[in-house]
């Protein structure tokens, strides 16, 4: 597992943000695999497949060979990985 935001409590406007560990993604037989376009973004992506634009980084971590787990921008052409599976992901965290 790696951790979000380097285990630091970031505080911003009253609110506190708490790391989290990312879990590896296994692959399975449900994922979808997509060719990135123009104007694609992780947190698009995620809304897209998730309804929830904050879960990107279950896109990033699982193809983390490919994206900077740090931005939400991607690279156009590539063949990505989307997991089926994010409901069982986040409760592995």
């Amino acid at each position: 597992m790696i951790s979000r935001y380097k285990n630091t409590k970031v505080e911003n406007n009253g609110k506190s943000y708490a790391t989290f560990n990312i879990p590896i993604i296994e692959e399975s037989e449900s994922d979808v695999y997509i060719v990135v376009r123009e104007g694609d973004r992780l947190d698009s992506l995620a809304w897209k497949y998730y309804k929830n634009q904050n879960l990107w980084w279950i896109i990033a971590r699982a193809n983390q060979e490919y994206v900077n787990c740090d931005s939400i921008f991607i690279e156009p052409g590539l063949r990505i990985r989307i997991p089926a599976n994010y409901i069982d992901i986040l409760s592995k965290l």
